[in-house]
């Protein structure tokens, strides 16, 4: 047993235990910390045709306006999908939100719950219902709440929703918006 400081510069077996402590403390915060950048997952592909800008119109008394787009390649069961608007102006009305959601072809079916986007808060990443088969689906984008559109008139810029769970940092052009673009050069 050696009294005073060692060659590690530890005074005793108790300093030894604390440094110890802090090393594995660090290895378990930098493992925790690795792990969610591994759940992290990104796509720059735009799913939505014709979103570059929108406008949702609501007429007096019409309380469920919405425009729906359908989701290049479907979705799947327990799927990512993450929406991102890069700007949303309220030319009519008083909305409080916008409501956004994923359904089936018919919309009938819900296969993810809704979000809600403000005009601060325009980003949402939605999870495909886990009992559902892979299908075709629609991104409905309302004119304020749900049950709430009347009279509304709303604007969305640069739409882009991608697959996985983090929304894109910036807008582009779904790939058959980008085909139709060079076509027409």
């Amino acid at each position: 047993v050696t009294f005073g400081a060692d060659s590690s510069g530890l005074g005793n077996l108790s300093e030894f235990k604390a440094q110890q402590q802090q090393i594995d403390d660090a290895r378990k915060e930098a493992e925790e910390a690795k792990k969610e950048v591994g759940n992290i997952q990104f796509s720059a592909v735009n799913l939505i045709d014709g979103s570059k800008s929108i406008t949702v119109t609501a007429p007096d008394g019409a309380n469920y306006t919405h425009r729906s787009f359908p989701i290049n390649g479907g979705v799947r069961a327990g799927e990512q999908l993450a929406l991102s608007v890069g700007n949303i102006g309220v030319l009519a009305g008083t909305p409080a939100g916008f409501d956004v959601l994923i359904t089936n072809e018919d919309k009938n079916t819900w296969l993810t719950n809704s979000a809600e986007l403000t005009a601060d808060n325009r980003n949402a990443v939605f999870s495909v219902h886990t009992d559902i088969v892979a299908q075709k689906a629609l991104l409905l984008i309302y004119a304020g709440p749900t049950g709430a559109t009347s009279g509304n008139i709303v604007r969305f810029d640069e739409i882009m929703l991608v697959r996985g769970n983090k929304p894109a940092l910036s807008w582009s052009p779904s790939i058959a918006d980008q085909e139709e673009a060079i076509d027409a050069a």
